[in-house]
């Protein structure tokens, strides 16, 4: 094998390997139609910035920036079979709230596709109704303190003091995913 026709391999292999490093970078951001995932906890979620702290000693998200927390009671009260501690519920009441006190900016779409979501739905949650507690391979849109999230349940641990649950989330800065 000659000098030159090494080279030329060589390089030729270095660019391929290169190009695919470049690869798309799976952060959420207001045009990605890419879903990321994350362990949201009750020490807050930034979907924007695609964040949770693990628990308090990470860095905290500033409470303008955060857009929830994961919770082990219901803000609108409880369907029948549960009770404080019976599950997990994610909260923005504090963070994201109706200036009216009518809603709360979560809905629940039921066991679908993530990808199926491509808007946000035109209702919320009313406070006179209990909300159910989080459930696994369901998919909820959630209103965030700079767009809005979805957000497909993968697993969560209600024995855990944090109450963290892994989702599948896409951000989107406007009404659309």
């Amino acid at each position: 094998m000659s000098t030159h026709f090494a080279r030329y391999l060589f390089s030729a292999l270095l660019i391929a390997a290169l190009s695919a490093c470049g690869g798309s970078d799976d952060s959420p951001s207001p045009t990605s139609p890419t879903a990321s995932s994350m362990t949201m906890t009750h020490w807050g979620v930034d979907f924007s910035a695609g964040y949770s702290p693990s628990d308090v000693n990470d860095t905290p998200i500033d409470w303008a920036d955060q857009d929830g927390y994961t919770v082990t009671w219901s803000d609108t009260g409880y369907v029948t079979g549960e009770a404080y501690g019976s599950g997990i519920w994610f909260s923005n009441s504090g963070n994201v709230t109706d200036p009216a006190g009518l809603v709360v900016y979560i809905e629940d779409l039921g066991d679908v596709a993530l990808s199926s979501v491509t808007s946000v739905p035109g209702n919320w949650h009313s406070v006179a109704d209990p909300m159910p507690a989080l459930q696994v391979d369901h998919v909820y849109v959630v209103k965030t303190q700079d767009g809005y999230a979805k957000f497909k349940v993968q697993s969560m641990d209600t024995a855990a003091m944090d109450w963290p649950v892994t989702v599948t989330y896409q951000f989107s800065s406007s009404t659309s995913f």
